[in-house]
């Protein structure tokens, strides 16, 4: 019996896809970023930028089919002022590439119509204006107009952008929003027009550009993560990242009204997010508490709910960083990212197909893993901020061909057989209870799985508590395995028990901490001050109502730890009546001394009433203000939680 071509296609493809294949793309210095954009049919295109060891930047683009086979490779734009792509977006047929042109700023935009088939340019746009510009989003929107979203650099005038074009490049409109110079993202609205994201500030335009509603959001922070637009809402992302990162979301509805919010997710960085077909949230991301990192999923239902996170180990090289994810037809999933590898100083990409179900993967199978949460609130602000249309007209389009050219590539396969390997977890041992403590094996980058007695797959393990652990290896295309044991047994513990006095302080005041019987190596921290000594006397700061850190180490070396918070008496707030700002380093700024508050927002209005700034946590410069009285509104709160004040007066600036 003859069985249709298709068929074994699709036979051949299911094989594929359940056997958790990944492609490494090595011999292109991937080294600033990697996205993909999916079709229809299955079929996915990557991208990669790269500042290359010797030569210029650019931008290579890998089509593959359904299979994961690849079509062809190109690189674009080599030889210009490149910095950095924007988005590759497709139109099912068709790829869009957007690139920013320039050094600090972005002084162009190059735009590129690529054949989806044959890697061929279809049409290529340099878009430029008298001023420079920081572009953040690039979009197809649901009319198939294009979308560019960012931010003016110039010091005066409006700042917020958004340039729409029609299919054909040509411009349709161009407005600008405000004079707030603050990073941001955007999506498309399933509706028509765009939501716009401006820091903590959230407004959505029609498709005329005229603004629909404008909010701002507590408790939320920017994310470099576009929002997803749904049909009853948006979903709008959160991620710090600092001494501990954080990544969270929340959902809106149509008009801008806070739905739910989830927990913030700790010590991830999140690469992007997805809606499968239950209308579950997959947000791919990288765990750099784990060994050199290891790339994950995490599952969250529709309203918000935490379901579950995998980690997935890579036999090749280190994960770097997972940057993309893509839902594809029949529950299929395609995760893209960055790897490293000890000799070759090139950044590889890495292209993996997953089964959604990424319990029931053949090769390399993830691993379920809980992660760290913490509790996470987003709410509307009640005071709104005002933005408002101001149309820009100096937009040049001109047709520009840009350097493109085919490229060989070096893609290997994932799975590889190597001889076995014998590692050695070293001597049983005493460890400090309390702190952070990993066991783990170096395989110095071979392709081996890997088992611990507690069931994870990584290279290393936290330790909880103490006990006999052991961890096993294999090769996952067959072969011999190898198992090492160890003993862990923990220190007994020798806590410290410190104490403040007054028990109420007042704000400026001294105060006293002592942490007795523990002799005078103990170190106090808050915010970013670190103080040795016990006791000390220190004047207080509302930072320390965050948490005074104390600690020691014991006979054992071990760090032992307690942590205090103190709660200030709240007076009112006494604020000076005029500054000179002279540049001589007295009295140059006006604003609440950083000690005396929490947080505040202030706003200042000349004699008029027009509103010449608005600030957060930042006192104000006066400059190019002329001198005079001027008038200012603030919001403030001299501790974590503690109740909202207001405060007005009039300012005399003195020049």
């Amino acid at each position: 019996m003859r069985i249709k071509p298709q068929i074994c296609l699709f036979l051949l493809c299911t094989a594929f896809y359940m056997q958790g294949q990944e492609k490494i793309i090595t011999g292109y210095n991937a080294s600033l970023n990697t996205e993909s954009t999916a079709f229809s049919d299955g079929s996915i295109a990557l991208c990669a930028t790269s500042t290359p060891i010797n030569g210029p930047r650019s931008s290579l683009v890998i089509r593959f089919d359904a299979c994961g086979d690849t079509l062809w490779a190109r690189k674009f734009f080599e030889g210009t002022n490149f910095t950095r792509i924007l988005r590759i977006q497709n139109d099912d047929t068709n790829l869009w590439l957007a690139a920013a042109i320039g050094a600090s700023h972005d002084s162009a935009v190059a735009l590129i119509k690529i054949d989806g088939n044959t890697g061929q340019v279809l049409i290529s746009k340099r878009i430029s204006a008298p001023i420079n510009f920081v572009w953040y989003q690039f979009h197809i929107d649901v009319d198939g107009n294009l979308i560019f979203t960012g931010n003016a650099t110039t010091n005066n005038g409006p700042a917020n952008t958004i340039l729409k074009l029609n299919p054909q490049a040509q411009e349709i409109h161009a407005f600008q929003y405000s004079d707030v110079r603050i990073w941001g993202m955007s999506t498309p609205a399933l509706s028509g027009g765009v939501l716009n994201i401006v820091g903590r500030m959230v407004f959505k335009v029609d498709r005329n550009g005229n603004i629909e509603w404008i909010k701002r959001y507590d408790n939320s922070y920017q994310s470099n993560l576009p929002p997803i637009s749904l049909p009853d809402g948006y979903l709008i992302f959160g991620k710090f990242v600092g001494a501990l990162d954080r990544t969270n979301v929340f959902k809106i509805d149509l008009q801008g009204n806070v739905v739910w919010s989830s927990e913030n997710f700790l010590n991830i960085n999140a690469g992007a997010c997805v809606i499968n077909d239950e209308g579950h949230l997959l947000i791919p991301y990288t765990d750099f508490s784990v060994g050199n990192g290891q790339w994950g999923i995490i599952e969250i239902d529709e309203n918000g709910q935490y379901l579950s996170s995998y980690r997935l180990p890579f036999n090749l090289g280190y994960s770097l960083s997972a940057r993309d994810l893509e839902v594809l037809p029949n529950g299929r999933l395609v995760i893209s990212g960055m790897l490293t590898f000890d000799l070759n100083p090139n950044i590889a990409q890495s292209i993996r197909w997953l089964d959604e179900d990424l319990s029931n993967l053949a090769t390399c199978p993830a691993t379920f893993s809980p992660i760290s949460t913490e509790p996470a609130t987003v709410s509307a602000d009640p005071v709104s901020p005002v933005f408002s249309p101001d149309r820009y007209g100096d937009f040049t389009i001109v047709n520009k061909a840009y350097p493109n050219s085919g490229l060989p590539l070096n893609i290997a396969d994932f799975c590889t057989i190597d001889d076995p390997l014998v590692f050695d977890l070293g001597q049983d041992r005493s460890i400090c209870p309390g702190d952070t403590n990993y066991l783990g094996i170096d395989l110095g980058g071979e392709d081996y799985d890997i088992l611990w007695s507690t069931g994870a797959t990584s290279d290393s393990i936290q330790i909880i508590k103490p006990g006999l652990y052991w961890c096993e290896i294999s090769q996952p295309c067959g072969g011999d395995s190898f198992r090492d044991s160890i003993y862990l047994d923990f220190f007994p513990a020798q806590p410290i028990e410190a104490r403040f006095s007054p028990e109420i302080p007042i704000l400026g005041d001294s105060i006293l901490f002592e942490a007795p019987g523990v002799g005078e190596m103990v170190q106090w921290t808050y915010g970013s001050t670190v103080i040795m000594g016990n006791p000390v006397r220190v004047a207080s700061e509302a930072q320390m109502a965050e948490g005074v850190i104390v600690s020691y180490i014991d006979t054992n070396s071990c760090t032992q730890r307690d942590t205090l918070f103190p709660r200030f008496r709240e007076l009112e707030l006494v604020m000076p009546n005029a500054f000179t700002p002279n540049g001589d380093g007295l009295n140059d700024v006006f604003g609440p001394h950083p000690s005396a508050v929490y947080f505040f927002r202030m706003e200042i209005f000349d004699r008029y009433g027009k509103r010449q700034a608005q600030l957060e946590n930042q006192s104000w410069d006066g400059e190019g203000m002329s001198a005079g009285a001027y008038t200012y509104f603030m919001i403030y709160q001299i501790q974590p939680g503690g109740e909202e004040r207001i405060h007005r007066g009039i300012v005399n600036l003195v020049r």
